[in-house]
């Protein structure tokens, strides 16, 4: 794993890949379903679902020193999308824990996805939690369109081919500012942090 804060030569290192936690994945996604369908209804739907669960996984990955669920997130027309969405999301509904829902939406049929029990977080830390109700918070009222188009903005994104692996290195090496709620979030780990990144650094 590399640590918080550190760019990994990719000429000489090969590409991070977390193991995927299964488990978690699935209640990170019925946590993000529920808290962004109270959050702003009208905006809600499974495209910004997928994006929010990018943003969580890479500011973990970036704040914390590896994402929350490890999953695999590939390039496509509508920005990143975890590649283990599908099977999952399958697993979810399967059990009755998540009921696919079509709404229609400025004249457009919309599908989204919608929590039927409260997601298990026994198994995710406090800062995972507030990393995950950041991601809802600082896109309050932002549709999946125009968060879509915020995530083409990333380097990550825009040098991936189509269903080509993104790297969650790529997240430190952004051109866009990202929200400022983010922003100063960061800068409250950090300063949180530092003293056991520095053990981290110098063992």
């Amino acid at each position: 794993m590399s640590k918080p804060g550190t760019i990994r030569d990719h000429k000489t290192t090969p590409p991070y890949k977390p193991a995927f936690k299964e488990r978690k994945f699935r209640e990170l996604v019925l946590y993000l379903a529920d808290k962004a369908v109270q959050d702003d209804e009208k905006t809600y739907d499974e495209v910004k679902l997928q994006k929010l669960l990018w943003i969580a996984d890479s500011l973990a990955y970036v704040q914390l020193g590896e994402p929350i669920t490890g999953a695999t997130y590939i390039r496509k027309a509508r920005g990143p999308v975890a590649s283990e969405y599908l099977k999952q999301s399958v697993i979810l509904i399967d059990a009755k824990e998540l009921a696919p829902q079509r709404v229609a939406r400025n004249g457009k049929e919309l599908q989204r996805d919608i929590a039927l029990k409260p997601a298990d977080l026994m198994g995710f830390s406090p800062q995972e939690v507030d990393i995950a109700n950041l991601a809802v918070s600082a896109f309050h009222e932002i549709d999946s369109r125009e968060l879509s188009e915020w995530s083409h903005g990333f380097r990550g994104w825009r040098s991936a081919q189509h269903d080509a692996v993104i790297p969650y290195e790529m997240f430190y090496l952004e051109d866009d500012e990202p929200p400022a709620e983010l922003v100063e979030y960061a800068k409250q780990v950090v300063v949180e942090n530092q003293a056991a990144w520095g053990e981290l650094a110098h063992p």
